[in-house]
């Protein structure tokens, strides 16, 4: 394994500098991202667990620039390729695409032509890479709670943008991908996170969980970093 591009701890400290400029449960959700891929690329083995925890908590970071949908992610590439952290910025490309297609994302299109050209060009390469694979996986199983089954979040990812047709092609790589990383973890990857049942089926935030488990430790971080995280209002920048 090669050495991480960033460790876990500067990561996160990516990630509470921009959390500062648009507070939010992303935030939250962007540690658990983080938590659960490297408990998973730690149960396969031959995933680094810190390269997988740093990727996840810095997938939503172009969420700095405000309340954004598919811009997220060309403005995450943007921040940080500028950090020179480009296989972190390559994962904020990817993490919203399991698919690989463009027309499969439900949010908004609001990324300006030379930036939709940029998400074109990427997906057109077609390979992506197992920490792709894992971020894209993780962002189906983290809330800004806990965790929970994909289908809890892709119900959730359906209510929160409004009625309108999911194509089935985003929802059969998420079981694509389940299945193969449950194969290299030796079983199903719900094994390997704390809290799956108390997140899918009696809404119990993780931090109700043991203070010792890492992800309580973040947590309770970044709820102390960011009073009342749950109740911050959407900043909007000029242009949305």
């Amino acid at each position: 394994m090669q050495s991480p591009e960033i460790g876990p701890s500067e990561a996160q400290a990516v990630l509470f500098e921009a959390g500062a400029h648009n507070p939010g449960p992303w935030i939250t959700h962007s540690v658990l991202v983080g938590h659960a891929a490297r408990r998973i690329a730690s149960a396969t083995g031959d995933l680094d667990p810190d390269q997988a925890l740093a990727m996840g908590l810095l997938h939503d970071v172009g969420r700095i620039r405000g309340v954004t949908g598919m811009r997220h992610a060309t403005d995450g590439y943007r921040y940080l390729t500028e950090q020179g952290l480009n296989l972190c910025a390559t994962v904020s490309l990817s993490h919203s695409f399991p698919d690989g297609r463009l027309d499969s994302y439900i949010g908004q299109v609001d990324v300006e032509p030379d930036d939709l050209q940029l998400l074109r060009d990427f997906l057109a390469g077609g390979a992506f890479s197992d920490y792709d694979k894992l971020i894209q996986l993780c962002d189906f199983i983290a809330t800004g709670q806990g965790y929970c089954l994909a289908e809890v979040r892709m119900v959730d990812t359906v209510l929160r943008y409004g009625n309108r047709k999911v194509p089935t092609t985003k929802w059969e790589a998420i079981f694509n991908l389940l299945k193969d990383f449950g194969q290299r973890v030796g079983g199903s990857v719900y094994g390997v996170l704390p809290g799956i049942a108390q997140g899918t089926f009696g809404n119990t935030p993780l931090l109700s969980n043991s203070p010792d488990d890492s992800e309580t430790k973040a947590l309770l971080l970044a709820k102390a970093r960011f009073r009342d995280l749950d109740s911050w209002k959407p900043v909007r920048h000029d242009g949305m």
